[in-house]
Order: structure tokens, then C-alpha cells, then sequence
């Protein structure tokens, strides 16, 4: 291996620490979004008591799913 693939190599490795470290704060400042959630179910006519369980079980899955992390 000559010496400037050797250096060559140095480079792009020290660049890519630095990269990465300058992106860091940025990862670690990052928040996390918020996820907006439809659900289509009947709330009137025939089916309102079916669509209310369809909205509990939704509410339920969003809880646990917030607990969790």
C-alpha cells in the first residue's frame, strides 16, 4: 500500500469522526413527533354500539402504544 492510499484513507476516517461528531447534538436533541391516528368507524344509524367499541379499542391500543414509549 503506498502512502497516499494510506493517507488517503486517514482522511475520509477523520472525516467521518468529525462528521459524526458534529452531528451528534443534533441526534440527541432531536424530539420526537407526534403521530396522528384516524380510525373510521360508524358513530350513527344502524351500528353506533360496534363503532363505540371500535373507538375504546383504538383509544386502548394508543395508550399502550404511549406507554411504551
Amino acid at each position: 500500500m503506498s502512502m497516499s492510499q494510506n493517507s488517503r484513507r486517514q482522511f475520509i476516517a477523520q472525516s467521518a469522526a468529525t462528521a459524526g461528531a458534529l452531528a451528534f447534538p443534533l441526534v440527541a436533541g432531536a424530539q420526537p413527533k407526534a403521530i396522528k391516528i384516524g380510525v373510521l368507524h360508524p358513530v350513527t344509524g344502524a351500528l353506533p354500539y360496534s363503532g363505540q367499541q371500535c373507538r375504546e379499542g383504538a383509544l386502548m391500543a394508543i395508550e399502550d402504544i404511549n406507554k411504551a414509549g
